[in-house]
């Protein structure tokens, strides 16, 4: 599914190459909300109640799976499906 770059982004909208925010589960896209906040990977642990080593891991799935290739892309994808909103 091919989305319009112009039309706002709503978060079950999609993106070019199939990274769609809609094949997120509700835990994967609160861990991306966490992690695009700026949070560390230890807090984010903490806030969901899991160990630094599983929220690695979803972090690297989710990653995976939107087919991105580091944290700045993640926090960018996480503000253009308004899972967040950018600071400034």
């Amino acid at each position: 599914m091919r989305c319009d770059r112009t039309a706002p982004m709503a978060p079950q909208s999609c993106q070019p190459a199939g990274r769609c925010s809609g094949n997120l589960t509700a835990r994967q896209r609160e861990m991306l909300q966490l992690l695009a906040e700026g949070k560390p990977q230890k807090e984010v642990a903490k806030t969901l109640n899991v160990t630094p080593r599983t929220s690695a891991f979803h972090k690297y799935t989710i990653t995976a799976q939107l087919g991105l290739n580091n944290r700045a892309e993640l926090v960018q994808y996480a503000v253009e499906h308004r899972l967040v909103t950018p600071r400034g």
